[in-house]
């Protein structure tokens, strides 16, 4: 084993930690002011005579070393703070950009529902208008009509429950059908749209 130090070691040790930094401040600034009638009663005056510029050196280099390590740690939070509200800026736009982007589907969703409404059969028309004259939203209707499967198929129309019954007036099974909010609305604003002439 040879009688050097590792490098991790040496390269640790010349990075003491700003603690010693205060210490060497302390110690070499109070060896500097302290007065020499103070120092004379520990035998000290004599060491700090001869080597007072070595002293005010290490002094000097302390506190440097001090002060960087300080602007460092505060640059360091500085920077992370940034980083972190850029991070946070960069989040809150693609939450915007998909809000937007969900927004923009909703409202292609409804337009495209909404010129479905355009071109009703006359049979869906026949089917809707009870709807709207009577202004409820949901009727009992037989199951197997073909008109109900395509309305519900463009989802003008929706079942809350795939329960069928049979139902002995309509001789047929039924099912509780409601009818879509933005459909009824759009259908109430627009009654031309169930005009079965049209």
């Amino acid at each position: 084993m040879s009688g050097y130090l590792p490098l991790g070691t040496f390269l640790h040790l010349l990075k003491p930690s700003p603690r010693l930094y205060a210490a060497v401040l302390i110690t070499t600034g109070a060896l500097l002011l302290v007065p020499d009638r103070v120092l004379k009663p520990i035998s000290l005056d004599v060491f700090v005579s001869q080597h007072r510029p070595i002293i005010a050196i290490a002094a000097l280099g302390s506190a440097a070393l001090l002060l960087a390590d300080a602007l460092w740690s505060v640059g360091g939070r500085v920077v992370a703070s940034r980083r972190r509200k850029s991070e946070l800026r960069a989040e809150a736009e693609r939450a915007e950009q998909a809000g937007r982007e969900e927004r923009a589907a909703q409202e292609r969703a409804v337009q495209a529902s909404l010129a479905r409404l355009q071109k009703l059969t006359r049979d869906q028309k026949a089917m809707l208008r009870p709807f709207v004259v009577a202004d409820v939203r949901s009727r009992r209707l037989r199951m197997d009509d073909g008109t109900l499967q395509a309305l519900m198929g463009s989802s003008i129309l929706g079942s809350g429950t795939q329960t069928l019954n049979y139902d002995q007036r309509m001789g047929r099974y039924a099912q509780q059908v409601f009818i879509q909010p933005w459909a009824l609305e759009h259908l109430k604003q627009h009654p031309e749209l169930l005009d079965p002439a049209q």
